[in-house]
């Protein structure tokens, strides 16, 4: 009896989630709209439910009228289910903002998927004598169309592929230098099919953290060496052995190359496409679908007048199919998708399916995004409180979801001319943006180098409870500045309570979580982050990697297991605060936190739980504190995790989500027995079996368990309410994972409410000092908070303040932060400015020191002199094939300068030859100076250059001393250099400074 109602609950389950899923389904009633569209509309028809539109565009332009009458009321448009071609996208600007406080909505028709397509259906199937399918595609052989990838039934099909799985290792090490290894590499015996030169073929490179995809010029089999079109890496430093001595690679797209059921070729000199069916096609009724449109839909204001599009939804909708070819000069990525710019002013970034840009309040939920060659969808410049939700991702080639751009678009500037866009209009940034509650999978599918969710420059972006997973390299990148320079345009976003696994699976060198620069107000927290392998290249893969530079971020309440390498990594970090984490190694020789270049003194460590034990699949001890709340919230799950596209994999845990559901499969039935007595007797799935809802699993927790089993109905989720967390802000939760998290619960059915959570109090930097106060009354006074509950002293020092020079009330010049300068009755001048006489005194050496990627060089100028520092300038002559690999900084007297710091992407090719480096330089910042071109010529001084950090560090010093310079070459390559020189030329302090000082 009992096992006979299990398997109908089981069985129902089942059905409800199959009709639940059906596309195409017809309502019960009809729905009310102002206009309707349907796949069998027509677009001369007026739009209504029995005569619909055919098209999305025709439906927007009737809408435009209403808008320019004025609206009294919100504004929707229902779409039919099915799909809708196009090979154009649709087009919404400033026509179609909706004034506040009404929205014009684009939605799906209930019950019912539209399916808005950029593909070309492939039709005409001819089955050969060898198993294959053949087709002539219009259009392929007058150039007119197209296409690298092709999608059969809903899935996406391999371009003829050899190896058929994983890749090949390159023959080497090759002596050769650059350009020639990036040209040609010579290959095992027997690894590329005889029966072919590739001419006209792809070669797939694998770099540590990026790819190249390049033309194939030929194969010659006799030498045993493959030869390129266009040169592998985005530059020289990046040629084939920069960093293995056997690196990976595959071939693709020659006719000789299918050997396998699902690859297929096209022809594009005859049109020919040839398709090997997977077992159970039917050539008859395949759906077989290429994409030919490069975007789907875009949204953008005007940038000339910064007009925004205002309240635009789209709702239900699945957008699907989008097109990217490849660059006339090859892809090499310098990473997440930007890739060198051979053919400028073609583009170096990948087109969006959806973009938008100068757009405000706008939502996207409930949709899909899928089978794409170039990126999903990109909120870019100036998009505002734009909110994602409830969406599914998958199946993209590049980048799922981008949140703001990158530092290259120039502004003019009235005084220094074009001038890029961050540095002096900040407030173009995108802000506010949310991205909650989405299935984010399988993106980076052909250019592996790809992030899951990308947030470059932007600022207050919130990125919660979403499940990543099944990447070939990073979950979510947030920052994108390569060095220490501030930015104003890049503060305040938060990663939280996402679920990341199974990341990082093909590159090397990122993590679940991976971060750049300097972002103030930055946390990370409440992310449940495992399944990372042991990485394939030479660098590190980690649950969180925090790179070049990252500074001022907040790691706090996160879980981390089952990761191949330290949990946490830091390289070349600045000061962070990592609080409340369990790190978990399952190897005694792997540490928690790796510091590469980073001053273990920079990261405050306050609480956390490192272990060393083997981490299983489940959800109770060590992350139970963790997992309750993090991935999709109770709603979304149930629906996304269904369907087509949506599943639930046996290391997702889906805990106090559905009480006795043990095996997560949506439903308590038998499948459950099992992990129940697991729990029972001490094993693992505690949270889950905890059915009862009382802390722990014991004997109280069977009967309910047997009611579970004995229910006809699918398990349900328990009651949520508003929970306070640790740090002030507010989540819907069940009361037990509310509990478990730290929490306060407010009840079930209690909804967050602005002022119900109140913001603790926190560690607040003024000045020099530290105090633990609230963030109001922090901010107030011009301090930097964090909250967290830490003491000043777990905090010292604080984050450095800008400083300059003060005149105190008795006439003495010292440096100091403004705020310290005033709390003592003083006149400060400006940040960066100084006391100095201009009366330098000058010190050199000529050490002809070698510089290479193998080791960190120093040099000791001893200066004899004894008086008070009041300015340091100090010139470079050190040439260096790279300088932009280089990390240069200066120590005198427990005080450090850095004047260059390892910005890699940015070209620098070339000497630093007679190179003046003094915090007012005229040139600007020494490292934007670094050409794109890696063949550029880096500029001498005059004008001078500002150092990566002000030199005021060492004003008011004596400058009696040593003074050691120390470089390290970061990228371990085959450039190299020499320190010929370097002068320091330091002035005395000015006694008169101060005497016309207000």
């Amino acid at each position: 009896m009992t096992i006979r109602r299990i398997g109908t609950a089981f069985a129902c389950c089942i059905l409800l989630a199959w009709t639940a899923s059906t596309v195409g389904a017809q309502p019960a009633a009809a729905a009310s709209a102002d206009f309707f569209v349907a796949p069998w509309g027509d677009d001369g028809s007026p739009g209504t439910v029995e005569t619909p539109f055919a098209t999305l565009a025709r439906a927007r332009d009737a809408v435009r009228p209403l808008i320019a009458a004025g609206l009294t009321d919100d504004v929707t448009v229902l779409l039919r289910g099915g799909t809708y071609k196009m090979t154009d996208p649709v087009v919404f600007g400033l026509q179609d903002s909706s004034p506040d406080p009404y929205a014009v909505t684009y939605a799906a028709y209930p019950d019912e998927e539209p399916i808005v397509s950029g593909g070309k259906s492939i039709t005409g199937w001819t089955a050969q004598g060898d198993g294959a399918w053949t087709v002539t595609v219009a259009d392929v052989a007058s150039g007119v169309l197209t296409f690298r990838e092709l999608f059969v039934n809903g899935g996406r099909r391999q371009r003829a592929r050899h190896p058929n799985d994983g890749f090949l290792l390159v023959a080497g090490p090759d002596p050769a230098a650059p350009p020639e290894t990036r040209m040609s590499f010579a290959f095992y015996p027997g690894d590329i099919p005889p029966e072919t030169n590739l001419a006209g073929g792809e070669l797939v490179f694998l770099h540590d953290w990026n790819i190249s995809r390049v033309l194939i010029d030929n194969v010659d089999h006799a030498q045993g060496v493959l030869t390129v079109a266009q040169p592998i890496g985005p530059s020289p430093a990046f040629h084939v052995f920069s960093q293995l001595e056997h690196p990976r690679y595959a071939v693709e797209n020659d006719l000789a190359l299918i050997d396998v059921p699902g690859e297929w070729y096209l022809n594009e000199s005859t049109g020919e496409l040839t398709y090997f069916p997977m077992p159970g096609e039917d050539i008859n009724t395949v759906d077989a679908v290429a994409p030919v449109a490069e975007a789907l839909l875009i949204v953008r204001g005007d940038g000339s007048t910064e007009q925004f599009v205002h309240n635009l939804r789209f709702i239900g909708i699945a957008f699907e199919h989008c097109a990217w070819d490849l660059p006339q000069g090859g892809y090499a990525e310098w990473q997440a998708g930007f890739y060198d710019w051979r053919d400028y002013p073609a583009p170096y970034e990948l087109p969006s399916a959806l973009t938008f840009e100068l757009a405000d309040a706008r939502r996207f939920e409930d949709g899909r995004i899928a089978h794409l060659g170039g990126w999903g969808i990109m909120f870019g410049r100036s998009c505002r409180d734009c909110t994602f939700i409830g969406n599914v991702v998958t199946d993209v080639s590049g980048n799922g979801i981008m949140i703001g751009e990158d530092r290259s678009r120039l502004v003019l500037d009235p005084v220094d001319g074009w001038q890029p866009w961050w540095t002096r209009r900040p407030d173009q940034a995108a802000s506010g943006n949310v991205v909650r509650d989405n299935l984010i999978q399988y993106c980076g599918q052909v250019l592996h180098g790809t992030v899951g969710t990308w947030i470059g420059m932007a600022n207050t972006t919130t990125v919660s409870h979403n499940l990543l997973r099944f990447m070939p390299q990073i979950g979510i990148s947030v920052g994108w500045v390569f060095d220490g320079t501030p930015t104003p345009a890049v503060w305040g976003n938060v990663i939280e309570y996402n679920h990341i696994h199974d990341v990082m699976l093909m590159l090397s060198d990122g993590g679940g979580i991976y971060t750049l620069g300097i972002q103030p107000e930055t946390a990370m927290h409440g992310n449940l982050i495992h399944d990372i392998p042991l990485n394939a290249g030479v660098l590190d893969s980690n649950a969180v990697f925090c790179d070049q530079d990252s500074a001022d971020f907040l790691i706090d309440r996160n879980a981390m297991f089952n990761v191949g390498n330290a949990p946490l990594r830091f390289h070349i970090g600045g000061y962070n605060i990592v609080s409340n984490n369990t790190l978990i190694t399952a190897d005694a020789a792997v540490p928690s936190i790796r510091y590469v270049t980073t001053d273990p003194a920079d990261i405050i460590l306050v609480n956390n739980t490192l272990r060393l034990e083997a981490a299983g699949v489940g959800c109770g001890d060590p992350v139970y504190d963790v997992a309750p709340l993090a991935g999709l919230e109770p709603s979304y799950r149930a629906r996304l995790l269904s369907g087509s596209y949506g599943f639930v994999t046996p290391n997702e845990c889906l805990c106090l989500t559905c009480q006795g559901d043990i095996n997560t499969s949506a439903v308590v039935d038998g499948d459950d027995i099992q992990g129940f007595v697991s729990a029972m007797l001490g094993g693992s799935y505690s949270s889950c079996a905890d059915v009862d809802g009382s802390g722990d699993v014991g004997g109280a927790d069977v009967a309910v368990f047997v009611q579970l089993l004995m229910s006809d109905a699918p398990c349900s989720d328990p009651p949520t309410g508003a929970c306070c967390e640790t740090y002030g802000s507010c989540s819907e939760a069940t009361g037990i994972a509310c509990a478990m998290a730290g929490g306060v619960f407010h009840g079930d059915g209690s909804a967050c409410t602005p002022g119900l959570c109140p913001q603790p109090a926190g560690i607040c930097c003024l000045c020099e000092a530290c105090e633990r106060i609230g963030e109001q009354a922090c901010v107030t006074q011009g301090g930097i908070f964090f909250p967290v509950e830490l003491a000043c002293a777990d905090v010292e020092p604080c984050p450095t303040l800008p400083i300059g020079a003060c005149c105190q009330p008795d006439d003495t010049c010292d440096i100091r932060t403004q705020c310290s300068c005033e709390s003592l009755g003083g006149f400060y001048f400006g940040d960066l400015t100084d006391c100095s006489a201009g009366t330098p005194s000058v010190y050199s050496a000529s050490p002809g020191l070698p510089i290479d990627g193998s080791q960190t060089v120093t040099h000791t100028i001893n200066v004899p002199d004894s008086f008070v520092i009041g300015d340091v300038d100090i010139q470079l002559d050190l040439p260096h094939t790279w300088v932009g690999d280089l990390r240069i900084t200066v120590d005198h007297l427990g005080k450090s300068a850095s004047l260059m710091n390892t910005i890699l992407f940015s070209g620098c090719g070339d000497d630093l030859v007679s190179v003046v480096l003094d915090d007012e330089g005229t040139g600007g910042l020494v490292q934007e100076q670094c050409s794109i071109d890696a063949a550029g010529t880096f500029p001498t001084s005059p004008p001078n250059y500002i150092p990566n950090e002000p030199l005021l560090v060492f004003e008011g010093l004596d400058a009696a001393g040593d003074w050691t310079i120390t470089i390290v070459d970061v990228f371990p390559s085959e450039d190299d250099g020499r320190l010929d020189a370097w002068t320091l030329s330091i002035d005395v302090v000015d006694e008169h400074i101060c005497a016309d000082a207000p």
